[in-house]
């Protein structure tokens, strides 16, 4: 009897470990270091594998580790895409203290001058976001393009979630007739009843995505993302979300994401940037 309790205290013990590396993503450090190690081993043959190690560990501390590194790295754990966050604003912060505008192509040359293989549709987002328009030749304010850029970037596969349950929302209902009704459903298992499964073309998402939709439907439709608690996924708060949301009788996924971006409480909970009442540009 005391053996079987044990064993199952030891299983409930090995099972809390390994909850406990998975949330702080620690093997993602671990094995990256051994390739970093592997690589500077292969280029000095003198590196000390104590001292690497002791090295990189300080610079994920100190949040150096994500520069010039990959795009995949970058955006492998939640406190990486907060470390490039704040990258970003502080190799570029004295632009937005000369008040000085650029666009979206230029602010997308900068990032990938701390990542090289920086996706350029994450900029198309951030633009869409602030202009609700796809023009590289948009003006924006350091402050505007970086304050998006970090919800956008921070909250990337939350987001990518919402954009496919909105897109099959105004997908389906772009092909009712005008003579069906729209019932707005109360529940989630109530929305599949309320919109069929039909889909637009590959080339008409862009311009669904713009289209402005029920709040409660676009609501019901995301609820079941925010109870996702994978270490794995940042997620805005609920409550953020749904005041962002209903802030209009209609609102497009673009809308929505600008209302979380103007939301001082979404950039607190990200925690890297600055009040925006603070960045007052010099004259």
């Amino acid at each position: 009897m005391a053996a079987q309790q044990n064993l199952q205290r030891g299983k409930c013990e090995s099972e809390s470990a390994k909850n406990y590396l998975q949330r702080h993503r620690v093997m993602t450090y671990l094995e990256d270091a051994m390739v970093q190690l592997l690589i500077k081993k292969d280029e000095n043959g003198k590196t000390k594998p104590f001292w690497f190690l002791a090295d990189y560990f300080k610079r994920v501390v100190s949040g150096n580790h994500v520069s010039l590194r990959e795009y995949v790295f970058i955006t492998a754990t939640p406190y990486n895409q907060k470390c490039f966050i704040k990258l970003f604003w502080d190799s570029y912060k004295n632009i937005a203290e000369t008040g000085q505008v650029m666009t979206c192509l230029e602010y997308y040359s900068l990032l990938r001058l701390l990542c090289h293989d920086f996706p350029q549709d994450m900029v198309h987002t951030v633009s869409m976001v602030i202009f609700l328009d796809a023009s590289s030749d948009n003006l924006a304010s350091f402050s505007d393009f970086v304050y998006a850029f970090q919800v956008c970037f921070y909250f990337k596969d939350f987001l990518q979630k919402c954009s496919e349950e909105y897109y099959y929302i105004t997908s389906s209902l772009s092909l009712r007739t005008k003579s069906s009704p729209i019932v707005v459903p109360t529940s989630e298992s109530l929305l599949k009843e309320t919109v069929s499964c039909h889909s637009l073309d590959g080339d008409s998402k862009g311009d669904s995505l713009q289209d402005n939709v029920d709040p409660k439907l676009f609501w019901v439709s995301i609820q079941h993302l925010l109870v996702d608690k994978s270490p794995y996924t940042s997620l805005p708060n609920s409550s953020t979300v749904q005041a962002a949301i209903f802030c209009q009788e209609t609102i497009s996924y673009y809308n929505f994401i600008n209302a979380l971006v103007r939301d001082d409480a979404v950039s607190e909970e990200i925690g890297v940037l600055p009040p925006r009442n603070a960045i007052i540009p010099k004259h």
